[in-house]
């Protein structure tokens, strides 16, 4: 699984598993819950929970006057609380007159503070062209207006209009390199360019100027693991459960990434814990069921997709994966019993009729076998799987020529399938057509050579050599064929 599928794509903005009450309000602006921790209203402490245009709404916090139109925006979002000077009001009183009423505050605009400020109030009544224009108009009078920069980048980004907010952004860093919010909106919008070497870039930064933020760590780390650099990813999913041990999303990751690694054990134990703190995430009792059968513990993984079956009784792939497993720990029937529901729930797949005829054959159900074999053959009429298998199952009936028949069918489709050859080979000894024989495993063991399955090289050799002695020593009648 991706890990984007956990975190949702943080380029176009998309919520992922998160509790945070904020992230709830603005659901097409949350990226990554729980970042967002709010000072006096408009203070951040690294906002990733917050959309672009999010950001520049909570620097205004209600601060809008509203009937004396005394407007101030205080502490403007850089993922720190800013300090000094920069700590007041970034946007002044309006300019004379203008507290005795909105009729004054529209008449005179003439420096780039007052443009800021009433883009601010049209980004507020969600006019966002008319504050791009307002916005445009602060940077025109003021080239050095990190927060025009900033802000117009928010609409661009909202806007999807990456290309302009991304030169905003970078408008912004070149002003004030320690805007964090800047970094993390950009590399924001990297990901969701999928140019993950640049978003992990940005997002370093975020870490080197706010430390301690767990989201930022939780994004990069997806990052590294979309560029396949896992024990990264793991080091930055790690951190998250240093700095978070209840992010839940962490443990799912780290768990992906230790999978790719093919660290199952590790892997199981992440969604082990992701199921302590969520039991209801069926997609962890799912994944590590799975990674339990790649390690044969078939049992509990049968446990843990009986339990996502109860929460999920339609899902074609939990009944498969269950009759897999039953089928491992010799349960035939119950994995019969899973393929025909796999089968009522998607009828037109070879593969679901295959294993159940797999599942027939060990139950000794073997007319049941055929006919799903048969079906198969259907469906797929190349599918060389279903043609052996059925060839097996005639040769067990005893009806030979059947067999040999799926076998030549094989050999025709796959020239090259060695096992077809033996087994063709086979009958024909048991017919006494040991030449012919002979041929079938003289070109299984080229066959097998090329592979160097020298086991299966050596059997074949004892088997000719002793079907050559015996044509030897057949007396000439016992040859022809009256």
């Amino acid at each position: 699984m991706n890990p984007w599928e956990i975190l949702g794509n943080v380029g176009d903005l998309h919520q992922i598993c998160t509790e945070n009450d904020f992230a709830k309000e603005n659901q097409a602006g949350a990226v990554v819950g729980g970042g967002a921790a709010l000072v006096a209203g408009v203070t951040f402490l690294g906002a990733a929970a917050l959309g672009p245009v999010a950001i520049p709404l909570i620097m205004v916090g209600g601060a809008m006057a509203g009937a004396t139109a005394e407007s101030t925006v205080k502490n403007v979002g850089k993922g720190v609380a800013m300090a000094g000077a920069k700590a007041e009001s970034t946007v002044k009183n309006v300019g004379k007159g203008v507290s005795k009423g909105i009729t004054g505050f529209f008449d005179f605009f003439k420096s780039d503070e007052d443009f800021f400020n009433r883009g601010i109030e049209k980004l507020e009544s969600g006019e966002y062209g008319a504050a791009i224009e307002d916005f445009t108009k602060a940077i025109e009078l003021n080239s050095q207006n990190v927060y025009a920069y900033f802000v117009r980048g928010c609409i661009l980004d909202e806007q999807h209009n990456y290309a302009g907010a991304i030169s905003d952004y970078t408008k912004t860093i070149q002003l004030d390199p320690s805007y964090v919010d800047a970094y993390r909106n950009r590399g924001n919008i990297y990901v969701g360019k999928k140019d993950y070497s640049k978003a992990i870039a940005d997002y370093t930064q975020v870490i080197k100027l706010a430390p301690g933020n767990a989201d930022i760590y939780l994004i990069r780390g997806s990052a590294y693991s979309e560029l396949k650099n896992y024990k990264e990813a793991i080091a930055d999913f790690t951190q998250v459960i240093t700095i978070d041990p209840s992010n839940v999303n962490a443990y799912y990751c780290r768990g992906l990434a230790y999978t790719e690694l093919e660290d199952y054990e590790s892997a199981i134990a992440d969604y082990t814990q992701v199921i302590k703190l969520d039991p209801n995430c069926v997609d962890a009792y799912f994944t590590r069921g799975c990674l339990l059968v790649e390690l044969e513990h078939y049992k509990k993984a049968i446990a843990d997709f009986t339990q996502v079956i109860k929460t999920k009784p339609n899902d074609v792939n939990l009944y498969f994966q269950r009759g897999y497993a039953r089928a491992k720990v010799k349960n035939y029937k119950g994995a019969i019993a899973d393929f025909t529901q796999v089968i009522k729930l998607s009828p037109n797949e070879a593969v679901n009729y295959l294993y159940r005829g797999h599942a027939r054959v060990a139950n000794k159900d073997y007319d049941g076998a055929i006919a799903d074999y048969n079906q198969v053959i259907k469906i797929e009429p190349n599918c060389t799987d279903a043609y052996f298998h059925r060839g097996c199952v005639r040769h067990e009936k005893g009806d030979k020529r059947g067999a040999i028949a799926d076998y030549n069918q094989v050999i025709k489709i796959e020239p090259d399938n060695a096992y077809a050859y033996v087994k063709r080979g086979s009958i024909r000894r048991e017919k006494a057509k040991r030449e012919e024989a002979v041929a079938d495993f003289q070109k299984a063991i080229s066959l097998f050579r090329k592979e160097s399955r020298m086991d299966e090289v050596r059997n074949l050799q004892k088997e000719v050599r002793e079907l050559q002695n015996e044509i030897q020593n057949t007396p000439w009648w016992q040859t022809r064929v009256f």
